[in-house]
């Protein structure tokens, strides 16, 4: 998750943000994998915030501007806060 949040933008671009997006992309299926049902609507959240992300990705590259980078940045952040809320969830799942 430290890496998606680190990305450069304007040196590495957008595409450093798309990989560092499949990395996450792949943690939360391991979560799903390992937890199940059991913590099945805290992943969903997850998974509707990469889509918001790689949606907010595919716009900034589309028609890139300020307002669409901002777009990309707030995006990020709902996930992290999002994955920072998941021990006190689980908490109470687990």
């Amino acid at each position: 998750m430290d890496e998606l949040t680190q990305v450069q933008v304007t040196q590495d671009g957008l595409s450093a943000l798309r990989t560092e997006l499949s990395a996450v992309g792949t943690a939360v299926g391991q979560l799903v994998d390992a937890g199940g049902d059991q913590i099945q609507p805290e992943v969903e959240g997850l998974q509707t915030d990469l889509t918001a992300i790689g949606d907010a990705l595919d716009t900034a590259t589309a028609d890139p501007s300020v307002a669409a980078l901002r777009t990309v940045g707030s995006t990020i952040t709902t996930l992290v806060d999002d994955v920072g809320g998941l021990p006190e969830e689980l908490d109470g799942s687990c």
